[in-house]
């Protein structure tokens, strides 16, 4: 588990630091990187706004994942002892991308 926990802290670092350049609106309308839904690209300013937001809901994303991996390895959670909250921990990377698309796809309909 210890394992699993520096890998947290290091993806979570990663995805924070992928966030900044978005939230800063310095990445231009592309295929790669960045918001890429359908509203994004009906106009430059529509591509920025999503952006900035997705990329603060990126950077809360990345954050709070290097956290969970930070408490992982403050409290030294072993999977042998307790299996259920190594399971928990395994997918909560990806159940806390739910509410974050969630949030992005209701901003992009506030969008005209």
């Amino acid at each position: 588990m210890m394992l699993l926990g520096w890998v947290f802290v290091a993806c979570g670092m990663l995805v924070a630091a992928l966030a900044v350049p978005l939230i800063r609106g310095v990445v231009p309308p592309n295929r790669w990187y960045g918001v890429r839904i359908a509203k994004a690209y009906a106009s430059e300013d529509h591509w920025y706004r999503l952006n900035r937001y997705g990329g603060t809901l990126l950077l809360q994303y990345g954050i709070t994942v290097a956290l969970v991996g930070a408490t992982v390895l403050g409290f030294g959670i072993d999977e042998a002892a307790s299996p259920a909250v190594a399971l928990i921990l395994a997918f909560s990377p990806a159940i806390l991308t739910i509410p974050m698309t969630l949030r992005l796809f209701r901003y992009a309909r506030t969008l005209p």
